[in-house]
This record gives C-alpha cells, sequence and structure tokens, in this order.
C-alpha cells in the first residue's frame, strides 16, 4: 500500500499479525490505526502518512524504527504497549505531535531521536518511574521544550526497577 495517497481506512485481519516494512508508508489519507491484533510493527509503517491517532495496544510486543517518522497530522498517540524502548526516531518530525499518553507498568527508554522536532508536544502522561526518562529526552533529543508538565500517574505503585527516591516520586506526581 505505500505512497497510496487515496487510501483512508484499512482494517487488517485479525489473523494478520505482522505489519512489514513500509506497509502504508506515505498514505497521506491514511488518518488512524488501532494495533488491535498485530504485534510486530516494520520499519515506517506509517512514516509521512496523514495518521492523526495512534493507539498501540498491549498485544504490540515489537516495533520497527521511524515507524511514524514525518506524519506532520499525527497529534495524539496512546502507548499501552509492552515493548520496554520506543524505537530510534519513533516519533521524529511528528511536528504537530500535543498529546502523549503512557499506560503501561514497566520500564521504558526512548531511542536515538524519538521525540526530534516535536515542539507542539504540551500534554504528557506518564508512570512517575519515566521522569528521569522524559527528562532526558529533553537534554539529548535537543528539543525546544522539556517535559515540565507532565502528569505523572500510577504513583501508589513505585515498585520498579529504577532507583528513583519515592518520597519525591509521591511528592511530584499526580495520583490516580
Amino acid at each position: 500500500f505505500a505512497n497510496c495517497i487515496n487510501l483512508a481506512s484499512y482494517s487488517i485481519p485479525a489473523t494478520v499479525k505482522s505489519i512489514g516494512d513500509y506497509a502504508f508508508y506515505g498514505c497521506t489519507s491514511l488518518s488512524s490505526y488501532a494495533f488491535s491484533y498485530v504485534t510486530a510493527i516494520g520499519n515506517r509503517v506509517f512514516a509521512n502518512s496523514g495518521i492523526s491517532s495512534v493507539v498501540f495496544g498491549n498485544k504490540v510486543v515489537s516495533c520497527g524504527s521511524a515507524v511514524f517518522e514525518g506524519c506532520e497530522k499525527l497529534r495524539t498517540v496512546t502507548y499501552k504497549s509492552p515493548i520496554t524502548k520506543v524505537p530510534d526516531s519513533m516519533f521524529s518530525g511528528c511536528i504537530n505531535l500535543q498529546t502523549l499518553s503512557f499506560d503501561i507498568d514497566h520500564d521504558l527508554t526512548f531511542g536515538k531521536y524519538s521525540f526530534e522536532g516535536c515542539s507542539k508536544l504540551s500534554n504528557v502522561t506518564a508512570p512517575c518511574y519515566l521522569e528521569k526518562e522524559l527528562q532526558t529526552i529533553t537534554a539529548n533529543y535537543k528539543l525546544n521544550h522539556s517535559f515540565e508538565g507532565v502528569a505523572y500517574s500510577k504513583c501508589s505503585n513505585c515498585s520498579y526497577t529504577r532507583a528513583i527516591d519515592k518520597a519525591r516520586c509521591n511528592t511530584s506526581c499526580y495520583l490516580e
């Protein structure tokens, strides 16, 4: 389907478990996709497409790089996946990305250039144990903003592998 500019929607059958590299690359009319059954996503699958919102379901266990690179219409991402690393350049060039929600119960790291060019990203909700990772994004990926206004959640469960001061976590987070 790469570069099918008139493809507005596509329903992937439940029997399909992986989406190959560049599958929907450049599909500028494709506006949203929820990963209901898919467990593996290749490189640049939705890059330069018209995707405006994405829900990463809890079935996605592997993901290639730059999946949404250059998706200028992408505004909202909900991340529920068990993947422990956001791949390199995952949202690079998503200049209108505003809302990012991490609904997860595990550690997460961010690859190189994960959010490069996402200057409008202002509404982020994440578990408190991601605080340090989100702060390093600002420094390492040269964003023009910080994640100071992140609404950290799930702080009642501060049993995670990274060493973070539990008292600081509970005072700087918004409890659910």
